[in-house]
This record gives C-alpha cells, sequence and structure tokens, in this order.
C-alpha cells in the first residue's frame, strides 16, 4: 500500500510541476532551497521547499526563513497568515498571525523571528514540517498565497520525482527569474525594493545554485550509506 501511495505522490507532483518552471535558489553555499512558482486566478501560489542537502542540516535557519516570508508577506500585501505545524500529514498546531501594516521589511523579520519563538518556547517543532496558508483577501476569502516547507524526507522524494518525471530543470539569472516570476511591472519594482531592503538576494551569482549540485549531493549520499 505504501508503495501505490508513494506512486500517487509521484504522479500528483509530475502532473503539478510539468508546466511550472523550477528554480533552484541559494541563500548562501551550504543552502539549497527550491522554489516553485505559478500564476493563479490574478495571485500567486508559491510552494517553497527548503533543505540543507550538502550540511544535512535539521533546521532551516530562522532567521533565512524570517527573511524570505516577510518578502512574501510585504510583497503580496497579506493581512493575515496561518502557520500550520505537521507530523506525516497530520495537523497538530496551527498559529495564526497577524502582519501588522506599519511594518518595514527589517522590522517583519524581526517580528515573524519573535512570535516563532513565543510560540516555540519548550521547542516542541522546528521550522521542517510546516505550511502557511495567507490571503491578502478578507479572513473568509479563498487564500491566494501558499507558502510550505517539509521535512527532509518528503524533499528526497521531490528530487526523485524530478528524475522519475524526467522534467526538465529550468536554470534561471535574477532578471529572468523576476521577469518570470512577476509579469506585472509594478510587482516587480516591489519585489527587487523588498529584496535590496531585507537581504534576501545578496547578488545574482549566489541567487542562481545548478539543480545538478543537489543532485549529486544526493546520489553521493546514496552511495555512501550502501557502502
Amino acid at each position: 500500500m505504501e508503495r501505490y501511495g508513494q506512486e500517487a505522490k509521484v504522479l500528483q507532483l509530475r502532473k503539478l510541476w510539468s508546466k511550472t518552471p523550477i528554480v533552484a535558489v541559494s541563500f548562501d553555499t551550504k543552502s539549497i532551497f527550491f522554489v516553485q512558482l505559478r500564476k493563479v486566478k490574478q495571485s500567486f501560489c508559491i510552494n517553497y521547499y527548503a533543505h540543507e542537502v550538502i550540511n544535512n542540516a535539521e533546521k532551516l535557519n530562522v532567521e533565512q526563513f524570517a527573511v524570505f516570508l516577510a518578502s512574501c508577506i510585504t510583497l503580496h500585501k497579506l493581512k493575515h497568515a496561518h502557520f500550520a505545524w505537521s507530523i506525516k500529514d497530520k495537523l497538530i498546531k496551527a498559529i495564526p498571525i497577524t502582519a501588522p501594516r506599519n511594518l518595514t521589511p527589517i522590522e517583519m523579520v524581526d517580528f515573524i523571528k519573535f512570535d516563532f519563538a513565543s510560540h516555540n518556547k519548550h521547542n516542541s517543532f522546528t521550522l521542517f514540517d510546516f505550511q502557511i496558508l495567507g490571503s491578502n483577501k478578507e479572513q473568509n476569502d479563498k487564500q491566494d498565497v501558499l507558502v510550505y516547507v517539509t521535512h527532509d524526507l518528503y524533499v528526497k522524494n521531490c528530487l526523485e520525482s524530478f528524475k522519475l518525471a524526467k522534467l526538465k530543470l529550468t536554470y534561471l539569472d535574477i532578471e529572468s527569474f523576476v521577469l518570470n516570476a512577476f509579469p506585472n511591472p509594478v510587482d516587480r519594482l516591489i519585489f527587487k525594493k523588498n529584496v535590496n531592503k531585507t537581504g534576501l538576494i545578496q547578488a545574482a551569482s549566489s541567487f542562481v545554485l545548478p539543480c545538478a549540485l543537489a543532485m549529486r549531493a544526493l546520489e553521493a549520499k546514496k552511495v555512501n550509506m550502501h557502502l
């Protein structure tokens, strides 16, 4: 049954990603982030996969993630967001966050870090295994921004799915990425301003990281495990 479940997941990923550009992004030389963007009904749905393949880290850096989330909130003008921690697809904790509109991106980063710490006093959960649902509309309206960070094993399955589905990974420089992700010139300008203020992207050279590096690292780990 588990095998069929995995195959179904692969087919689902294949269907989802076959029409979606995949961009490999790095905040530093040790972290690999897979970012997937697709435009849905005049809004953006962002699937955000984070995994430190090279160092096999257990936790995502809170500072890095807070910077990323602050950019998402300010870019999409989110009125609220929901953190939802889960284990094995079972929801265990949901935390609503109302982002103050008058905060600068830098202040937003500090706000997110403080909020996360206040809800995680006993270190009962980490930044892996959770998703964020946010909306720039009213509370009851359909959410139009989804950020999902998942655990180590699922990301490995994603990499396997890439190969099984024989997907062509797209490598883009920063200008091409912004151009494809944000067709609207105003959105592009807002994104670039937020990026510059938060330091989310230091330079184009540190933004693009070949997926092949992740693949090789994963294969090397597999070989070492079998030795």
